[in-house]
C-alpha cells in the first residue's frame, strides 16, 4: 500500500456505519440513485481468473450474496429489474469499477491505478469512501458524481449440499417446477399463448411489440435443453429451482428463482454455470 493512500485512510478514519450499509448517492446526468447497500468478497478476477480481487457491491437494494460471488446471476439480477448496483474490484494499488444505470445507454468501466478510493479492513469488515466526479462528454456519456461511505462484511462462499435422489423426487411434484418445465414447452412448440400466460408483464410487452414468428427460432435456440428439476423448494408465493440440462451443447448447472403472481408461477431469475 502507498504512502498516499495511507495518508488519504487517516484522514478517512472511522466509517461510522453497520457492516453492510452505505450512504451516498450516484448522479448520472440527471439521474440520481441513493445507495444505501454494501457488499464484499474476495472473489476470482473476472480478466484474470488466477488473481482475486477484492469485490465491493454498492445498491439501492439489497443484493443476494449469492449474487455476490456469482457474476451471470448479478447481471441476470440487475437485468432484469431496476435495481441500481456499482461494481468496485480492488486489486494490487488499482481499482476496476463498473455499472450501468436505466433510461442511460450502454454500460459504463474504469479503471484506475493507484487506486483513488481510500478503504481500510478491521477484522473482517472493510470500510472506506468513494468519491468522483467527471464532466459530460456528450449526450450519450453525461456526467458522473459518486459520493458513498460504505461499511461492509468481507463475506465467503456457502457451499450449498448437492441435491440428493429424494430431492429430485420431490421436485417432481412442485408446481412451481411442473410450470418451469411447461414454460420450455410452451417455447419448443411455439405455442405464444401459453408462453404469454407464463410470462412476466415486461416480457409480455416485449413479446407483443416483436414478430413472434421472427424471434422465436432465437428464443428456441437460447432455452436449456434436456432440462431435469434437481430441487424445489417452494414457499406459498416463492420458490427456488436447482436444475440440470444441456445449454449451448454444453452440460451445464441452472438455477431458477419464480414468484406466483394471480395463481401463475412466472419465472424472476434463471442463471446457468458450467
Amino acid at each position: 500500500m502507498n504512502a498516499k493512500l495511507v495518508a488519504s485512510m487517516l484522514v478517512l478514519g472511522s466509517v461510522s456505519l453497520i457492516a453492510g450499509s452505505a450512504e451516498g448517492f450516484l448522479q448520472i446526468g440527471s439521474i440520481r440513485k441513493d445507495l444505501h447497500f454494501a457488499k464484499a468478497a474476495y472473489v476470482k478476477d473476472r480478466f484474470e481468473p488466477s488473481k482475486q480481487v477484492l469485490h465491493l457491491v454498492l445498491s439501492d437494494a439489497p443484493v443476494p450474496s449469492k449474487a455476490l460471488f456469482d457474476g451471470a446471476r448479478l447481471f441476470a439480477l440487475t437485468s432484469g429489474s431496476e435495481i441500481q448496483v456499482v461494481e468496485f474490484d480492488f486489486s494490487g494499488d488499482g481499482v476496476k469499477w463498473f455499472f450501468s444505470t436505466k433510461g442511460v445507454p450502454g454500460s459504463r468501466s474504469m479503471n484506475q491505478s493507484p487506486n483513488p478510493f481510500p478503504y481500510e479492513i478491521k477484522g473482517s469488515v472493510v470500510q472506506g469512501k468513494i468519491q468522483s466526479k467527471s464532466e459530460a462528454l456528450s449526450q450519450d456519456q453525461p456526467g458522473i458524481e459518486i459520493s458513498v461511505t460504505y461499511s461492509a462484511e468481507i463475506e465467503k462462499p456457502v457451499a450449498e449440499p448437492a441435491p440428493t435422489a429424494a430431492d429430485t423426487a420431490a421436485a417432481q411434484r412442485s408446481p412451481a417446477a411442473k410450470a418451469y418445465l411447461d414454460r420450455l414447452d410452451a417455447v419448443q412448440k411455439g405455442d405464444k399463448v401459453r408462453l404469454m400466460a407464463v410470462s412476466t408483464p415486461e416480457q409480455r410487452a416485449m413479446l407483443d411489440q416483436a414478430d413472434f414468428k421472427q424471434i422465436l427460432p432465437m428464443i428456441q435456440q437460447m432455452q436449456p435443453k434436456s432440462v431435469k428439476i434437481l430441487k424445489a423448494v417452494d414457499t406459498a408465493t416463492d420458490s427456488q429451482l436447482w436444475l440440470s440440462g444441456i445449454v449451448d451443447g454444453k452440460p451445464q448447472k441452472g438455477e431458477v428463482e419464480m414468484h406466483l403472481v394471480d395463481g401463475r408461477w412466472l419465472v424472476t431469475l434463471e442463471v446457468w454455470n458450467k
